[in-house]
């Protein structure tokens, strides 16, 4: 864990809700925090491919990021809306991958499967430190980004077709 994501995730301890902001609460929220996923979301949406799909991903991490926050500090309802969001933007990043695997590119796939394996990793250490009635979707949202990670890898590695079948 980076020096940066340390620092993020300090900033959505203290601050939590950056994601609140977005959704009109009254929660003091750090400025810099809404200009970075503000930032991501447009960036997500004007970009194409391979490099919409790594935004799409990173939104997913901050998606967690606020998640985490928001259980850490009994907001559990935050907390599950915004695993909500994360799972819908890792979904749209694999979705995205796969559009451009079947057109031959195969791009950005490295990217986004490192950005899955920290939220799946995350979500296996919350999953220990939620309350009892938090852990099943916590536990099934962690599930869902293992498989997607899953079937990443599998684009990674799986055998070439060989030009000759």
């Amino acid at each position: 864990m980076g020096k940066p994501h340390v620092i993020r995730v300090v900033l959505l301890a203290l601050c939590m809700g950056g994601w609140v902001l977005a959704q009109g609460a009254n929660t003091t929220v750090d400025p810099k925090l809404a200009h970075d996923y503000a930032q991501l979301e447009a960036q997500a949406a004007n970009r194409q491919g391979a490099k919409q799909a790594e935004a799409l991903a990173k939104l997913a991490e901050m998606d967690f990021d606020f998640a985490h926050a928001g259980y850490l500090a009994n907001q559990t309802t935050e907390g599950d809306q915004q695993l909500d969001r994360a799972t819908q933007h890792a979904d749209q990043a694999c979705a995205v991958l796969k559009t451009e695997a079947a057109r031959g590119k195969t791009g950005g796939v490295r990217n986004v499967e490192i950005s899955l394996q920290r939220v799946t990793y995350g979500l296996k250490d919350l999953a220990q430190r939620v309350h009892f009635r938090q852990r099943p979707k916590v536990e099934a949202v962690g599930s869902h980004f293992a498989d997607l990670r899953a079937e990443l890898l599998d684009m990674m590695f799986a055998p070439k077709p060989s030009k000759g079948s």
